[in-house]
């Protein structure tokens, strides 16, 4: 019994000095993250005051650069977006100026005046990032401009009720983060965004969110916009990144539009819109091996209007001009997105169509002999023009190129048109379609 008591007593000994251990670690632990905490805090912990100075003078620096870039560029849809830029970071540097001066001035301006004049900076800002992205939603701008009108009214409308300056922060906080919803919703899931616009948008909707929380403590702790708190040290700070941020956001995105205008001169043809030459190849021979590995089919339209030289002299070259957009236009209409089209050179057009079965390009080629003879011209009511079309359809020889493909449709045009014009012919079998109801017809001449 005696040995028992005592080995009992031995293990409550060795449980309690085990307890004892773990206590102690978890106070050394508790030690460590307060250690941390105080060395963290200062990096987090501002003077707000200073901030909103900071934010004067960054967003003041902000519009001398931007307005610097857009006298620069010779762009002027890159001068407008610098314009609505600018405007957008004035009127925050002026709500800035007059929340600076919070207790020192009125009311009137350091709380009506200064807020206001900050959301409407803000969905300025948030305009501005729709235009950089070219976003062309007339309803969504139509929405931004009836959520700014609202949010005036509202935030003007509850100063004067409550008469409460947490109540002003937390009406500001709230609605300002609702302006930034339409670009930050747009940038994250539409689907033809890049990382870049991705990135952009998320710290535009971390700014957003961490507006949410001090709307919470505004009211609770009866803040001011002015006091010194953690919540508005981290608000203020992620102005200022915002800011910076926002700078390099948007001289990258017109940067971005600025290349994307230089590579579609150098892979777009400037008279009609569609594909030149070389980036068809381009483009064109990436489908064309899927399509040779895998042994699926393609189609190739050669296209080429008919007598157009003889128009040219007849008519002038302007008027040549003008049915040579008409005709791209139709093509477009009728293709489907990853269908292609390019101005192949003159009045020759060429047309590749991935995957498509026998009927679906027959149907296609008929379809723009119809859209073809459709075409009116005002200045020349009785005018009217033809095509001639020459098709190759098959899955693509193991060892052929794309030119040589191309050039069986070209054969195929070759025989359209010496067999009359103003037809299909399918290469090799030479099967026609002549379109019904031919068109009235120019001077005859060349092919």
């Amino acid at each position: 019994m005696a040995r028992r008591n005592n080995a009992c007593a031995a293990a409550d000994t060795s449980k309690s000095q085990g307890r004892c251990f773990e206590v102690k670690i978890e106070l050394r632990s508790l030690e460590r993250r307060k250690k941390m905490a105080e060395l963290l805090y200062p990096l987090l912990s501002f003077d707000i005051k200073t901030l909103i100075a900071v934010l004067v003078w960054g967003n003041l620096a902000v519009i001398i650069l931007i307005q610097a870039y857009g006298h620069a560029s010779r762009s002027r849809e890159d001068k407008q977006r610098c314009a609505w830029y600018c405007l957008a970071k004035f009127f925050q540097a002026s709500g800035f100026f007059c929340l600076f001066f919070r207790g020192a001035l009125s009311d009137i301006v350091t709380v009506h005046l200064g807020d206001s004049l900050l959301l409407v900076g803000f969905y300025l800002e948030a305009l501005s990032i729709l235009f950089l992205i070219q976003y062309e939603n007339k309803i969504s701008y139509g929405f931004l401009s009836l959520i700014i009108i609202g949010i005036l009214i509202v935030f003007n409308g509850a100063v004067l009720i409550f008469k409460n300056y947490s109540i002003t922060v937390f009406a500001v906080s709230l609605l300002s983060s609702c302006i930034f919803a339409v670009p930050v919703i747009r940038m994250l899931f539409a689907e033809n965004m890049n990382i870049f616009h991705r990135v952009v948008s998320a710290h535009y909707l971390i700014f957003a969110l961490l507006l949410l929380p001090r709307a919470v403590f505004a009211v609770q702790d009866d803040t001011d916009v002015l006091t010194d708190s953690f919540i508005q040290s981290l608000t203020f700070l992620n102005l200022v990144l915002l800011l910076v941020c926002g700078l390099s956001a948007c001289l990258l995105l017109m940067k971005e539009h600025a290349d994307k205008i230089i590579a579609d001169m150098t892979s777009i043809d400037s008279q009609t819109g569609l594909l030149n030459r070389r980036s068809f190849h381009a483009v064109a021979q990436k489908i064309f091996e899927r399509r040779r590995t895998a042994g699926d089919p393609l189609a190739v339209f050669f296209i080429d209007i008919d007598r157009f030289k003889t128009i040219n002299e007849t008519y002038g070259h302007a008027f040549g001009d003008e049915i040579l957009v008409l005709l791209a236009q139709r093509l477009r209409g009728v293709l489907r997105v990853q269908d292609l089209s390019c101005r192949y050179g003159g009045e020759e057009f060429i047309v590749l169509l991935p995957g498509p079965e026998v009927e679906q390009a027959s149907r296609v080629t008929a379809r723009i002999m119809d859209e073809v003879r459709q075409i009116a011209f005002e200045q020349h009511p009785e005018f009217s023009f033809t095509v001639s079309i020459g098709v190759m359809f098959g899955v693509p020889e193991p060892n052929e190129t794309l030119t040589a493909f191309i050039d069986k449709a070209g054969k195929a045009l070759y025989l359209a048109k010496k067999s009359g014009r103003n037809r299909v012919v399918v290469y090799p079998g030479g099967r026609l379609y002549r379109a019904r109801n031919a068109a009235r017809r120019a001077p005859a001449g060349d092919l």
